[in-house]
């Protein structure tokens, strides 16, 4: 009889490796926990993961088919690791590496939770279409009818989310060589549009203009998946300029010198600190509870989470219906 495995990692040990120190041959990182402000050190083999979470049946099979692309991620990761150079890797490494993330996208506690809300924001809304004493929450998923949704979503999605990565994204690689370590977390993927987006139209999709991926590999490097087609006079819609005049006057001086963004950026940079915590802040807002790192110094999150305590509950809206 084969052996069963019970705890099921959401973020694979071999990747949070990356961010930990060893001690007596085990892997130890500390763990911050968002809902509470603490903070505590932990073995890797014990944090994002849950008893039996991919589990639909007996042959544990999406567990397999993970172990399987982690395995082959640890060869490119290495390589990134070692040379700290995307030149480095060669198309072969490349597709492995964007069906990884693809992966991670998917697998998350945090994609389940979304999942949820999209599901029963939806029975909400035709529920009180159809009838008038319908209540909220009325209706809503089964742990099981979940659980079964989210593993078929996951392999629907996985291949053409990997192909857009692999071959229609500008690749950037970052390196850290402050004190300050590069955090991962429980969701480690982050999604982000500097541009302002429309009031109905989520910007946020991997085809966006200016759609930012941002994917922390170890407590050294970061990956950023860029779009191609922003060019410098769309960083006039920027959403950190306030002020219509002085966007106006940005957008009159950018139209001479429209040059692709991707193109006026090095494929490697050298982060200064002020990069990290910008990094890590993106880390902050989409943790779903737990962030991770090398060091045991959250002040960083302390701070944030005191200005934006809205981030500090796991059961935050992430999907709106409308």
């Amino acid at each position: 009889m084969s052996h069963k495995i019970k705890k099921q990692h959401y973020v694979p040990q071999l990747y949070l490796k990356g961010f930990s120190t060893q001690r007596n041959k085990e892997k130890y990182l500390f763990v911050y926990n968002k809902e509470n402000k603490k903070c505590f050190q932990a073995n890797i083999r014990k944090i994002a993961c849950e008893n039996y979470f991919y589990d639909i049946d007996e042959t544990q099979i999406t567990e397999k088919i993970f172990s399987k692309i982690e395995s082959e991620f640890n060869i490119p990761l290495q390589k990134l690791i070692q040379a700290e150079d995307l030149d480095k890797l060669n198309e072969s490494d490349k597709k492995v590496l964007s069906y990884f993330i693809a992966a991670q996208l998917f697998r998350t506690k945090q994609f389940r939770l979304t999942y949820k809300q999209i599901c029963d924001g939806l029975f909400d809304k035709i529920g009180k279409s159809q009838l008038a004493d319908f209540k909220e929450g009325q209706v809503t998923l089964t742990e099981d009818s979940l659980k079964r949704l989210h593993i078929s979503s996951i392999f629907s999605f996985i291949e053409d989310i990997s192909k857009i990565i692999q071959t229609e994204l500008s690749w950037k690689l970052c390196i850290n060589n402050t004190k300050m370590p590069f955090w991962t977390s429980d969701n480690p993927i982050v999604f982000y549009n500097e541009l302002e987006s429309d009031p109905f139209v989520s910007n946020m999709g991997l085809k966006c203009k200016g759609f930012q991926l941002h994917f922390p590999l170890s407590h050294r490097l970061l990956l950023i998946l860029l779009d191609p087609n922003t060019r410098i006079r769309d960083l006039s819609k920027s959403k950190t300029i306030k002020d219509p005049n002085y966007r106006a006057k940005i957008s009159k001086i950018n139209e001479k010198v429209n040059f692709r963004l991707v193109d006026l950026l090095p494929d490697k940079e050298y982060v200064i600190e002020g990069r990290v915590i910008y990094e890590n802040n993106l880390q902050i807002f989409s943790s779903t509870q737990f962030i991770f790192s090398k060091d045991n110094d959250f002040k960083l999150a302390d701070k944030y989470l005191s200005e934006y305590p809205k981030y500090r509950n796991k059961n935050r809206k992430w999907a709106h219906i409308t």
